[in-house]
This record gives structure tokens, C-alpha cells and sequence, in this order.
């Protein structure tokens, strides 16, 4: 196995083989497993997109199983050239991976995606500029329908692992509880939070007539003391008749949407995913929130 520092400088350069010029990318060895596992951040503008690499050496099947067996938390798998059977075994799992032939799969919950390889760009879903060559060429999206529609299954498949705390309170109007006392609460709290699904698309596109549920985006240290948040919440934790669904806070990205009034609203693209994974009238909201606001990448 070669060094830590070797193999991070591996993993660094074939990051940004797959992204576009101009973007920082930064790699710190971890050592919480004995694996040769990284934590990467992408400075993309002022979002920072954060996840967890391991690399899997010559990139064989048993080379990507040993790793995440030793390394389960990782979230891209790296190595020098993937097998077809170790790529097909990472996305039956929703593990993106990245090798040192210029190809990738990343779909991350916090906006960040990029696919590369030739069958990619045979389908139109991305375009080398002419007079770019090498592996450090940049691509360009041209079907960004498809690629919100990929972003959108894979946070659909994340939110089905979510644990979520349900909360039961008495309103009149969940919106103007949501402005006047709900998110002035847990703004005071020093939290990092969203709101999404039906309440932010009111907010954002208006067409449902009614918010019978509000999902709410919290950071981990909230959610895990339910008390504490069943208080700022105004109500008690509840196994079922809920109004308030809460979920943790995917990355601190999916909280970037706008600030209407005292309502912090998720990210645009985070709440159509939501609506899509809700099904029924919200799935339509969906719709008419892509429509109206031109959800897109990191929007």
C-alpha cells in the first residue's frame, strides 16, 4: 500500500481531472478507520461540498468490498481504473465513485454532481468545448433536465434512510407560525435549519391551497434532543397524528435557499426532491416550482 500522503495526492488530482477548471479541492487523511480514507472538500464559489473518499487501489470488486467493509461511512470510492462489476456494485449501493481514467459518478446530497465517462457524453448529458483537450478538459452540462432528474432519485433514495421525529402542535396557520414563531426560535437557538416540502413550496411557487404538514430540516444536535427541539417546536413528539416531520440537515448546503421573512426555505432543488419523493399533489407543487423558479444545479 502506498503512503497516506502518496494516495491523497492521487485522490486530489483525480478529483479535479473531473471538474471543472479553477474549482480548490482539499484532501485531509483521516484516521478513523485503518483504511486509506479522506475527508475532500470542494470549494465551488462560497458552497463547500463535503464528503468522504477511501481509495480501492487497482479497483477489482474484492478491492472495492474490502474497503467499505473496513470503511462503511464512505460516500466515493477512488482507484485506478473500476471494474464494470465494481462500478455496478457501488451504485446498487448509491456510492459514487471516481477513477484515474478520467471517469466518475457523484451524485451528493449537497448539489454536487458529476458524471464523466464516454457513454455519458454519447447521450448528450455532457459536452467537451472544442478547444479543450486532455484529461484536465472541462465539460460543460447540456441536459440539465437529466441531471436534476438524477440528483432527485438519489435524494430520494437518501431521505428514505432518514429517521424522522414527528411533532404534534395547534395552529391556526402553519405559515405564520413557521415566520412569526417557529424559525425566530431556531434562529435564536443558533442552529442551522430549513424548512421544505408543501410550506416551502407555498413560499417559493404558491399552488397548493393547504399545508397540512411542514418538514423541517434540523442540525444533528437538535434532532437528537428531542426534548429540547419538541420545545422550540411548540408541541410533544409523537408517533402519529404529527404536523411537524423532522429530518437532519443533509449538509449545511440544503439550507442555502432564501430567507423569506423569519423562514429559512431549503434549497430549491432540495424541495423539489422532496415534493418528488412525497408523490401525489406535491409531486404537481413540483412541477410548478421547476416551472416557476428554473430549478437547476445549485439552485
Amino acid at each position: 500500500m502506498e503512503p497516506t500522503v502518496k494516495l491523497g495526492g492521487r485522490v486530489r488530482d483525480a478529483t479535479l481531472a473531473v471538474l471543472p477548471e479553477g474549482l480548490k479541492v482539499e484532501i485531509t487523511p483521516r484516521s478513523v478507520t485503518g483504511a486509506p480514507s479522506f475527508d475532500v472538500k470542494v470549494q465551488v464559489g462560497r458552497a463547500a461540498h463535503r464528503f468522504v473518499a477511501g481509495w480501492a487501489g487497482a479497483g477489482w470488486p474484492a478491492d472495492v468490498q474490502a474497503l467499505v467493509q473496513v470503511a462503511p461511512d464512505l460516500d466515493v470510492v477512488y482507484a485506478k481504473k473500476l471494474s464494470d462489476g465494481a462500478r455496478s456494485w457501488l451504485a446498487e449501493r448509491h456510492i459514487g465513485w471516481v477513477d484515474e481514467t478520467g471517469r466518475a459518478s457523484l451524485l451528493l446530497e449537497s448539489g454536487l454532481v458529476i458524471v464523466r465517462e464516454p457513454g455519458v457524453e454519447r447521450r448528450g448529458l455532457l459536452e467537451r468545448p472544442p478547444p479543450k483537450r486532455g484529461p484536465n478538459a472541462s465539460r460543460r452540462i447540456v441536459d440539465v433536465d437529466s441531471l436534476i432528474d438524477q440528483y432527485t432519485e438519489a435524494a430520494g433514495e437518501f431521505r428514505k434512510r432518514q429517521k424522522v421525529v414527528r411533532v404534534h402542535r395547534l395552529w391556526a396557520n402553519p405559515l405564520d407560525v413557521l415566520d412569526m414563531e417557529i424559525g425566530p426560535g431556531l434562529t435564536a437557538m443558533g442552529v442551522t435549519w430549513a424548512v421544505s416540502g408543501a410550506a416551502a413550496s407555498t413560499l417559493l411557487a404558491p399552488y397548493l391551497s393547504d399545508v397540512t404538514v411542514v418538514e423541517l430540516y434540523v442540525d444533528r444536535s437538535l434532532l437528537i434532543a428531542r426534548d429540547r427541539l419538541a420545545s422550540v417546536l411548540g408541541g410533544r413528539v409523537v408517533e402519529k397524528g404529527h404536523r411537524i416531520e423532522v429530518r437532519e440537515l443533509p449538509t449545511s448546503m440544503s439550507a442555502r435557499g432564501p430567507k423569506i421573512g423569519g423562514v429559512q426555505v431549503a434549497l430549491p432543488a432540495r424541495v423539489y426532491a422532496d415534493l418528488i419523493a412525497s408523490g401525489g399533489r406535491a409531486a404537481e407543487a413540483a412541477n410548478h416550482l421547476r416551472e416557476v423558479r428554473g430549478v437547476g444545479p445549485g439552485s
